[in-house]
């Protein structure tokens, strides 16, 4: 059911956004040369994607063994969890938005990334547990949601960079 359940709600968006990146990487002449290429972000992005979750969710601060890591993950964090689960997934995605090679396309490899890795994390955890529509739309909102959030810090920080080098969309 795990891999079923990620080729339909990981699968196809990686497929569909691998054959958009392929298309633009062919058409916009971003290359500054230096930094990870687009392959290089993108994984990166979704091993942040994994992690960050990985780490900050498969716990409580709420428990008496706030360290006790589990599967399914708890369903209550206290604020400063979930704060600690964005810095540590976004100071990485700004480090990679801040080193790609390919500042324009990179930025939608950070996202797709980003997005592909979040939402693999929630279907893992997902997998857990008796499966309702609700823990689907969670997985969509996990893909969407930081795949969109990843896109404007990446566009935010990588787009500058390659306007501050010469280079046309």
């Amino acid at each position: 059911m795990l891999v079923l359940t990620w080729l339909m709600f990981g699968g196809i968006p990686l497929v569909i956004g691998l054959l958009t990146i392929h298309a633009m990487a062919r058409k916009v002449q971003d290359d500054t040369g230096k930094g990870p290429g687009l392959w290089a972000t993108g994984l990166s992005a979704g091993l942040v994607g994994i992690l960050a979750p990985a780490i900050w969710l498969t716990w409580s601060g709420y428990h008496e063994t706030p360290l006790d890591f589990s599967l399914p993950a708890p369903t209550r964090f206290p604020e400063w969890q979930i704060a600690a689960l964005a810095v540590t997934y976004f100071i990485p995605i700004i480090v990679l938005a801040v080193k790609m090679r390919r500042p324009f396309v990179g930025a939608f490899a950070l996202a797709m990334g980003g997005g592909i890795g979040s939402s693999t994390a929630m279907i893992v955890d997902v997998a857990f547990i008796d499966t309702t529509s609700q823990e689907g739309i969670g997985v969509v909102l996990a893909l969407v949601g930081v795949g969109l959030l990843t896109l404007m810090v990446g566009g935010m920080f990588g787009i500058p960079r390659g306007v501050r080098a010469g280079l046309k969309r």
